[in-house]
């Protein structure tokens, strides 16, 4: 089927609040420029710097996050895509890795005026973003590439999640993989 990404939202819903207007921190956009773009862009999702709050309290993202080899073996891969574009989170320092290989920008406005739902593809190298959950409730297609050590430390709830991530072919931790279901996706 060519909807496998949708996931049955209703399961996670009492993951964070949310009303129709506001899925997490982002808006719903009702009327985009961009709902009438044809053509598909690629945003690879850039992550926030963990602050010491949060490095005490998601201590299962720290390897991860120290983890460069997956964003390095994403950038090699995302540079062959033209329509791919690395967006800087809204919290980047200048200590923050960046790809070198693959376009970068930041935006001036919030990325939920910038994402077509209809034909973009988001691209998350976490699984903590909550920008996620707003590609969950508004079905627009999305990809996760992780290291596979960041799979064993969340809690059963969150592991029935990420199985069904898995079983829907949108996380991965092998690169070609990753990959093969960009190209069916484009």
């Amino acid at each position: 089927s060519n909807n496998f990404w949708i996931i049955n939202f209703k399961k996670y819903e009492y993951w964070f609040p949310f009303n129709s207007y506001h899925i997490g921190r982002y808006r719903k956009i009702k009327s985009s420029v961009n709902n009438s773009r044809k053509e598909t862009n690629i945003l690879w999702v850039g992550r926030n710097d963990l602050n010491d709050y949060e490095k005490f309290i998601r201590r299962d993202q720290i390897t991860h996050y120290q983890d460069l080899q997956i964003l390095h073996k994403m950038d090699n891969a995302l540079s062959k895509y033209e329509n791919c574009i690395y967006v800087k989170a809204p919290k980047h320092s200048n200590k923050s890795w960046l790809p070198t290989k693959t376009k970068n920008i930041s935006l001036n406005k919030k990325i939920e005026y910038y994402i077509n739902p209809l034909n973009d593809i988001l691209l998350f190298d976490n699984l903590t973003s909550s920008l996620l959950f707003y590609a969950i409730k508004l079905n627009i297609k999305f990809l996760i590439f992780i290291s596979t050590n960041n799979l064993e430390c969340f809690t059963s709830k969150y592991q029935l999640f990420i199985n069904d991530l898995i079983n829907k072919n949108i996380l991965f931790n092998d690169i070609k993989e990753f990959e093969k279901q960009i190209n069916y996706l484009l």
